[in-house]
């Protein structure tokens, strides 16, 4: 900070780079620098400065425009900045809709050459994962021999129903004598409750 400059409480943060800037009285306008700038005030060095609490017209040159302004001047000092051997710190005195465009304006254009970018807008949430979604379904009939503990062998059958769900047939190999049919067989409204249901079964077969 350069002596003179008081300590005062911003609400809106300053970047620093410089901006052509102009001001003065009427008839009576010198040019500067802007090294830095907020939606509030801006601060500037150059050659020449006005004393402390003169009304000023400022111009500052953003990339894509320039903003006429009244500010008044709050500080002086020493600018630190080569070739400028003054500063001086100014407050707008009343709000202008063109600085908010160019202000937001020019911050993109900083945050982009900072290598920030644009910031994206946030996407549609994904839908969390469902505990009880189980396996993917397949697209067509599965079969399956498994061993139950009891060391017995089955033969699996899984089909799709044709209105919803699945059918699940299970069939004990080889076939004992004298005993037809299936040992077990169910509708169920999903292939992983089909699924389930088979491993039920065979662990306690």
């Amino acid at each position: 900070m350069s002596p003179g400059e008081p300590i005062e409480k911003r609400e809106q943060p300053r970047i620093a780079r410089r901006l052509p800037v102009q001001f003065g009285t009427a008839g009576h306008m010198r040019g500067g620098i802007a090294v830095n700038i907020s939606q509030g005030g801006l601060r500037v060095a150059a050659a020449d400065i006005f004393p402390m609490h003169t009304l000023l017209d400022v111009l500052v040159q953003f990339p894509s425009r320039a903003v006429r302004l009244r500010a008044r001047v709050t500080w002086t000092g020493a600018s630190g900045e080569p070739g400028a051997g003054r500063a001086m710190g100014l407050v707008f005195t009343r709000p202008e809709p063109a600085l908010a465009d160019a202000y937001k304006e020019w911050l993109e254009e900083v945050k982009q050459a900072m290598g920030g970018g644009p910031d994206k807008p946030a996407g549609p949430a994904a839908d969390p994962p469902r505990a009880d979604a189980g396996p993917p379904e397949p697209g067509g009939p599965v079969k399956r021999r498994l061993e139950s503990p009891q060391g017995r062998a089955y033969e699996i059958i899984l089909e799709p129903l044709a209105a919803a769900g699945w059918r699940l047939t299970i069939i004990q190999t080889p076939r004992q004598l004298g005993i037809d049919g299936i040992d077990h067989g169910g509708n169920y409204p999903s292939y992983a409750a089909a699924e389930a249901a088979m491993r039920e079964f065979v662990r306690a077969h």
